[in-house]
């Protein structure tokens, strides 16, 4: 019987420490970054979200927080907020409070149009101007490339939420009708608010 303890004993120490090493190995959870897209005639303002250039290290669409008028993105960012506490021990591009870059990249991204009441589409009267579903097409790919890197077309795993509000949607719709074959498998939700026929 004694024989039999001291066997558990060693068994449930080793059950222990394999848990205790995998745990220290393991990367935290990450989730997908979310992007805010505005409707017509409007910016991320609508978000709560107005962008600003406070610095040539800080890209325009680098969001400053004004939560205490626009609650929409500070509601986000409080529950974004831990996931990116817990990268920036992993990776150092990460920005928590505290932060002078805080709070750009914290899993909450937004997009301002060059032109707020331009076309969806490409439009032949603006031969300068690929329409907002092809713009938001860039910002994507700056999305993706900032959380997974170069090769987040080959990673199944590199995913994002696309969340817009009224003409935003249609954006969205044009956006990957156009890019369907690259986009589909990396949306994980699509989320529109006042989105007309979509």
């Amino acid at each position: 019987m004694k024989g039999n303890i001291n066997i558990i004993k060693k068994v449930f120490i080793i059950q222990l420490f394999t848990i205790f090493f995998i745990n220290s190995s393991a990367e935290p959870y990450k989730p997908y970054p979310i992007l805010l897209i505005h409707g017509i005639n409007s910016n991320s303002g609508t978000w709560g979200a107005n962008t600003e250039n406070r610095s040539d290290s800080i890209p325009a669409d680098s969001v400053q927080d004004k939560s205490s008028d626009y609650p929409t993105y500070a509601y986000f960012l409080g529950y974004m907020n831990p996931y990116a506490v817990a990268w920036k021990s992993v990776d150092g591009s990460y920005t928590i409070p505290g932060d002078d870059a805080f709070p750009n990249k914290t899993f909450l991204e937004v997009i301002n149009f060059d032109d707020n009441r331009g076309s969806i589409d490409p439009h032949p009267n603006y031969p300068n101007f690929d329409g907002q579903g092809d713009e938001l097409w860039h910002r994507i790919n700056e999305v993706m490339e900032e959380y997974y890197g170069e090769g987040w077309r080959n990673n199944r795993n590199a995913k994002i939420i696309l969340v817009a509000h009224s003409a935003g949607g249609l954006s969205v719709r044009e956006c990957i009708y156009a890019h369907a074959d690259v986009l589909k498998p990396h949306i994980a939700k699509v989320i529109t608010l006042g989105s007309p026929h979509v």
